[in-house]
């Protein structure tokens, strides 16, 4: 199965126009001053959210439906995302996953931030994103572990202009 999604996919793929697209939509500057306002106002709830919980491990269950309902409406609302899109996003497979993984990655290291772990997570909705398209079971490999973890570790430190490679 997974070498005929790998052949149909190449097939896809070296079909694809290297031509830029054509979108069909186009957003005027107050478009995109609308999309940038409701963007600064979930990052800005979000701070807000976390500001009281900053030193809890685990939110209850009130603060997850409070963060999943909130995050919801900014994926529908600021980005256009459809009912199916959020159903997929939100369901308890991907929801378990995320958490797993968070587990995972306090106990691997305690002293990663909300931040470090938000960005490694990406990479795990990525990977389970693919498993649930090629119709293999969603988990949290070693591999996909790992993977993720590198983020924090390696392209933070890349990017840093404070550290120097010279020293």
């Amino acid at each position: 199965m997974l070498k005929e999604y790998t052949r149909q996919y190449a097939e896809i793929w070296d079909a694809c126009s290297t031509c830029l697209p054509q979108f069909t939509k186009s957003y005027s500057t107050y478009e995109k001053l609308q999309k940038e306002q409701t963007l600064d106002q979930f990052l800005q709830s979000i701070q807000s959210f976390r500001k009281p919980r900053i030193s809890c491990k685990i939110l209850n269950d009130a603060d997850q439906q409070v963060f999943l309902s909130n995050t919801s409406e900014f994926l529908r609302v600021g980005l256009y995302f459809t009912e199916s899109q959020l159903e997929m996003m939100f369901s308890g497979d991907l929801i378990e996953g995320t958490r797993k993984f968070v587990r995972q990655a306090r106990a691997f290291d305690p002293g990663l931030t909300f931040h470090d772990i938000s960005q490694a997570c990406r990479n795990i909705w990525i990977m389970n994103g693919l498993q649930i398209i090629m119709g293999i079971p969603m988990q949290l490999t070693p591999s996909f572990f790992a993977y993720s973890l590198l983020y924090p570790y390696t392209d933070n430190l890349i990017d840093d202009p404070k550290i120097s490679g010279l020293d």
